[in-house]
């Protein structure tokens, strides 16, 4: 049985950084493309600031939730979690 990254990341509850594209309403993320797959944002659960980054936990239209962070200095975007 294959796994891909995401599954194998879900299964072992692994830590890393994918790089995201986010379509944001303001701040708040509504819209997200992982490796070419569109997710639409149902809800912002949380949010949490650092010193350099803001991090959202958001809840998308694939029953999955995601960790996102929005880098403040340059406004990047990148999914740390995917549980």
């Amino acid at each position: 049985m294959r796994m891909d990254s995401i599954d194998c990341f879900k299964r072992y509850n692994l830590i890393m950084e994918i790089k995201v594209k986010v379509e944001s309403n303001k701040e708040e993320p509504i819209r997200i493309w992982i490796r070419g797959n569109k997710l639409e944002v149902i809800e912002v659960e949380d949010r949490w600031y650092s010193e350099d980054s803001i991090y959202f936990k958001i809840f998308t239209d694939n029953a999955r939730h995601y960790i996102l962070k929005r880098y403040k200095y340059n406004g990047g975007w990148k999914v740390i979690e995917i549980f």
